[in-house]
């Protein structure tokens, strides 16, 4: 597995964090692991959000849905 490719914006996510006024500097390693976090929530997400779509024997997968049946 490959840390340093990353689908996500390392710039933005590193000017995302600097948005708080505590944070005042982000070595290198930290927005490379936000990145492959948030590309893991993502898949975990859509997994199972296109799961439930497909139990529930619909075409058009809708917030309330997600929610509700505990994906979060």
């Amino acid at each position: 597995m490959e840390f340093r490719t990353s689908d996500l914006p390392l710039a933005r996510i590193k000017k995302i964090m600097k948005l708080d006024d505590d944070v005042k500097m982000i070595s290198a390693e930290v927005p490379i692991l936000f990145a492959k976090a948030a590309e893991l929530f993502i898949q975990e997400l859509t997994i199972h959000s296109w799961l439930q779509t497909e139990e529930s024997r619909r075409r058009t997968l809708q917030v309330c849905r997600i929610y509700f049946n505990n994906i979060f």
